[in-house]
């Protein structure tokens, strides 16, 4: 049984329609269809949404999905969360170098945090105004991917 398959036999367990289980997500009943005929694969966040709307564990869903589906998830979700964090990470097909590069990115930044609380309040905003400056510059800027 796949996903959608799994999030129909509990939604009709439970007595729910496609239309209450989507006016509690916030999405449409066409939405929540084509999650449950396949047509649509919910991302790992939408999977939680799905299981808290139908009051179940997030595992329930996840455990309907095959091997292969889990870790095609995973790794866009990884992807996706990488990105929005705003982390350089060389090779993304490789475990390792995705945890270094977070390691990396998180000292960078606790420095920074640290050496900025160290400043009083118009140390504070200067250090603000420099960061901001620095922004500007291109050769400080990331590149556009």
């Amino acid at each position: 049984m796949d996903i959608g398959q799994k999030i129909k036999k509990i939604r009709k367990e439970k007595n729910i329609t496609q239309r209450k289980l989507g006016e509690r997500m916030g999405v449409s009943q066409q939405q929540i269809a084509q999650y449950e005929n396949g047509k649509l694969k919910p991302k790992l966040e939408t999977i939680c949404r799905i299981a808290d709307a139908l009051e179940i564990s997030h595992n329930t869903l996840f455990e309907a999905m095959d091997p292969h589906e889990k870790g095609v998830l995973l790794k866009y979700d990884l992807i996706e969360l990488v990105k929005n964090l705003n982390i350089e990470v060389t090779d993304i097909t490789d475990s390792n170098s995705i945890i270094n590069a977070v390691e990396e990115t998180a000292n960078k930044k606790r420095k920074y945090i640290k050496l900025y609380d160290f400043l009083n309040s118009p140390g504070q905003d200067k250090a603000i105004e420099q960061v901001e400056l620095l922004t500007k510059i291109p050769e400080y800027q990331k590149k556009n991917e």
